[in-house]
């Protein structure tokens, strides 16, 4: 069987005689408490990580998975050939494809090859793709054809006679409360955990590259890295994507679009970290869009990121990077801001007296006011205090579906930030919601295959996500301070320019003025939709073109975000449409 080729497998109603384990399609499965499951399973210290799943697997059952915490794609076939059992790991890489007809399932870990196989119907999931255009939450399972269903990480799927049952083996309501006496007790927990999910994941790596920002997440992924990697005298390779044309007329006030000063910074620190800072100079926001659905086949919401995401790992590959470290999930786990600003007052601080060495130098006046004025005071003044309207509230301010098609779908209505949605009334819940939807997990099981790096997130450990979920919120957010676990933890180990920065950085900051640069490319492209009845009916191309038509001669943040939004992410769709269609022409 060749390395790419789907996997099909039919439940016969008389059943076989042999029970079989298979390989993942194929897939390396990383196991990053090994030592402990060896303990447990009474195997030695060298098993395989494959056996290891195996053994749990006859001792555990379907238990096993919310025992093991690692990178996998289990599949398993009972005795009598009746039942099917695929597991899919908790790790934001863990995926697989597959189309289920009567008694026999075909899957696959790359949705190209399962569209390859004969007799798959290639009928498109209209109200998904819709979806993707307009960030509603779609199902979990859905992809943009009606006919083939995908399995998220942290999954189960079973598959008998009685058809196929996909549920979570973890629940996000399992997770426990996490309370110590000592303040201190959750920082030496906090950087325990976390030194072990970074190092789990670089075990046995020949060569280590990162994807870094100049922001907490991926920098202090970083620093635990360089720091693992220097007892044996091995290097972290970094990879930075910077602006090729200046990018300060569509960054806002509270954003930077230039990251390359803080990793600079960062790399002066910790100086077996060597540092590459990548242009994409070659690589258009179109050519990235036609390289996403080359590989994976269908539409993603992140179509402006797209070019951006290709040329790192393309460098990567060409660099024999074989681990790609990301710190995706900090947001919600490691640096998550904090829901309200917990202050007990001057003798509080007093008494941390850690705590009150990290201002020096910092915003002192806003700290004693937070920790001199009752919070329900402060509240109050928050509450009359004039806010700006936030901006895009509703998906027709960011979105090219065609608004009569969204009418028709009964999507018209829908708001993505409102509670039935997005469950954006609580920022870090929805946030989970989308990385156990496995967001993202199609896009870098992808370029696994595409460019040979396997793609390893610690902020999303299974352990350390548990322990900064169960924590309380106070650890988060104290005197006026976010982001306060984080920052106590890594106060001297990151430059205070990068731990105490109040902007974040934007990606693809200058992306305008690269679709600009390519105009006469996307006005063809826009062209050709307007002569294509799926197009016409699902996109609004009007509002694409008058996108296109002020990129350029607009500068400001606003154009900018409506160049990804709107404009890119519906050439994305159109493309794939058209691609449906039998056109492959790459334009």
């Amino acid at each position: 069987m060749h390395r790419h080729d789907p996997l099909e497998i039919k439940i016969s109603d008389c059943g076989s005689s042999s029970s079989s384990f298979f390989s993942a399609l194929p897939y390396k499965t990383r196991i990053y408490n090994r030592a402990e499951l060896s303990e447990e399973l009474e195997l030695s210290g060298n098993t395989a990580d494959d056996e290891i799943l195996r053994v749990g697997y006859q001792k555990y059952g379907n238990g096993i998975f919310n025992r093991a915490s690692g990178s996998f794609l289990f599949i398993h076939l009972d005795d009598g050939g009746n039942n099917l059992t695929i597991a899919s790991g908790c790790e934001c890489t863990d995926t697989l494809f597959y189309r289920v007809n009567r008694n026999s399932i075909v899957i696959s870990r790359h949705l190209v090859k399962l569209l390859e196989s004969p007799g798959i119907p290639t009928d498109l999931n209209i109200r998904h793709i819709a979806s993707v255009l307009s960030h509603i939450p779609q199902e979990p399972n859905d992809t943009c054809y009606q006919h083939i269903k995908r399995l998220p990480p942290g999954h189960l799927l079973i598959f008998n006679a009685s058809g196929v049952r996909i549920t979570p083996y973890w629940r996000f309501q399992n997770i426990k409360e996490v309370y110590y006496k000592k303040d201190t007790d959750y920082i030496e927990n906090f950087l325990e955990l976390y030194r072990n999910a970074v190092k789990a994941r670089i075990a046995g790596s020949d060569k280590t590259g990162i994807s870094l920002s100049g922001g907490l997440d991926s920098g202090t992924v970083a620093i635990l890295a360089a720091e693992e990697l220097a007892k044996t005298n091995k290097r972290l390779y970094s990879y930075t994507s910077v602006p090729l044309y200046d990018s300060s007329p569509f960054v806002p006030a509270n954003r930077f679009g230039d990251e390359s000063e803080y990793v600079r910074l960062l790399c002066r620190r910790y100086t077996n970290i060597t540092p590459k800072f990548l242009n994409a100079e070659n690589v258009s926001p179109v050519d990235g869009i036609i390289k996403t659905l080359d590989v994976l086949s269908q539409p993603l919401f992140a179509a402006a990121n797209m070019f951006s995401l290709h040329n790192l790992q393309l460098h990567a590959a060409e660099d024999h990077i074989d681990t790609w470290l990301i710190g995706k999930g900090g947001n919600v786990t490691v640096s998550f801001f904090g829901r309200e600003n917990h202050s007990k007052g001057p003798a509080d601080l007093i008494r941390n007296f850690n705590c009150l060495r990290l201002f020096h130098g910092k915003d002192k006046i806003r700290m004693l006011i937070n920790i001199t004025a009752p919070e329900t005071i402060m509240n109050v003044i928050g509450h009359f205090r004039p806010r700006p309207p936030r901006p895009d509230t509703h998906w027709r301010n960011f979105s090219a579906v065609n608004p009569a098609f969204a009418e028709k779908l009964g999507i018209a209505d829908i708001q993505p930030f409102a509670k039935d949605a997005m469950i954006y009334t609580n920022f870090r819940r929805a946030k989970f919601e989308n990385y156990f939807r496995g967001v993202g997990a199609d896009f870098r099981g992808g370029t696994w295959v595409e460019y040979g790096l396997r793609t390893a997130d610690p902020t999303y450990d299974r352990k350390l996500l548990e322990f900064c979920f169960g924590i309380p919120d106070e650890q988060y957010r104290r005197y006026g301070i976010s982001r306060f676990l984080i920052r106590r933890a890594f106060n001297g180990k990151m430059p205070q320019a990068i731990l105490w920065n109040q902007t974040r950085g934007k990606q693809t900051a200058d992306l305008t003025l690269r679709v600009g640069a390519e105009s006469g490319r996307i006005e063809n492209i826009i062209g050709k939709l307007k002569k294509s009845d799926a197009a016409r009916e699902l996109l609004d191309l009007e509002k694409m073109a008058a996108v296109l038509s002020r990129v350029q001669t607009e500068r400001t943040p606003a154009i900018a975000s409506q160049t990804g939004s709107i404009l890119l992410r519906g050439v994305m769709v159109g493309l794939f449409l058209l691609r449906h269609e039998g056109d492959k022409n790459c334009y």
